[in-house]
């Protein structure tokens, strides 16, 4: 039932193929995200999900258009991507620490 949801919302925001995208989205936050948990290729996960938070985040809460009422639910949506998109910025710059994957492997 999700899956449908999620495939509806791609398709409002006129995106072609939702279902291919729906999936790629999926792995990509599943992969990335396994890699900035373990601590594994941390900066790599990082900028990827930094890379996906801010065009999702341009094509679904700034460029899409809203009504009066809903305006701001997609701010406080925004300035939450926003904080997201500085922590990935800090694993990128710093890395995953000491007790990291990354950090044992080097």
């Amino acid at each position: 039932m999700r899956s449908l949801a999620a495939k509806a919302e791609i398709a409002e925001l006129g995106l072609p193929y939702p279902a291919l995208l729906l999936t790629l989205t999926v792995i990509c936050q599943a992969i990335c995200g396994l890699t900035v948990l373990l601590g594994f290729w941390t900066r790599l996960g990082a900028l990827v999900l930094l890379g996906f938070t801010v065009v999702a985040t341009l094509l679904a809460h700034v460029s899409h258009v809203v009504t009066d009422e809903k305006k701001g639910q997609q701010l406080t949506t925004i300035f939450e991507h926003l904080a997201i998109v500085g922590g990935f910025m800090f694993l990128i710059i710093y890395g995953a620490g000491t007790l990291s994957i990354d950090s044992w492997l080097c």
